[in-house]
């Protein structure tokens, strides 16, 4: 039997605690807009550690404090709050989200799950926006930003932010 494709906020409450209960964030915080029904997180990150083929890396991610929005509509929006990022930062979104994906290459899907389906990448974001403040390369996969502006405006107007 497949899983259902219905907007559960049960279903993020649940998964932001089970980050909280494995240790990967910390100081997890949630409010819900009922006239909206977007779902506010704010959190700080904890250690991560990474699988490579030279082994595996432990980052230490307690600086990181995030927010996370996420509506009935619209895929998982993620800032960073803290620590303030630099303006040479890649791969933001003009709101200051972090883009995290090429829309054409994965979609959100409401029957996923923050833990399981997009705090890994949120993960990766972190890790090789660190490596890009230390050597000037980003690591990470690239995609072209294409959206028009037009398009873009119209978007977090849709999303409500």
């Amino acid at each position: 039997m497949g899983r259902s494709k219905t907007f559960s906020p049960g279903r993020q409450v649940s998964a932001f605690r089970r980050l909280a209960d494995q240790g990967f964030i910390t100081d997890l915080t949630f409010k819900n807009s009922p006239s909206s029904g977007a779902i506010t997180w704010n959190f700080r990150m904890g250690k991560v550690t990474f699988q490579t083929d030279a082994g595996s890396e432990e980052c230490n991610f307690t600086n990181y404090y995030l927010k996370v929005r996420y509506t009935p509509t619209a895929p998982p929006v993620v800032y960073i709050l803290e620590p303030t990022l630099p303006k040479r930062t890649k791969h933001l979104h003009k709101d200051g989200s972090l883009c995290l994906y090429k829309s054409s290459n994965w979609q959100w899907q409401n029957d996923m799950q923050f833990d399981r389906d997009l705090f890994s990448t949120v993960c990766g974001w972190i890790y090789y926006h660190e490596k890009f403040l230390q050597t000037g390369i980003w690591y990470g996969e690239e995609a072209t930003h294409e959206m028009p502006e037009t398009i873009y405006q119209d978007f977090l107007k849709f999303i409500k932010l």
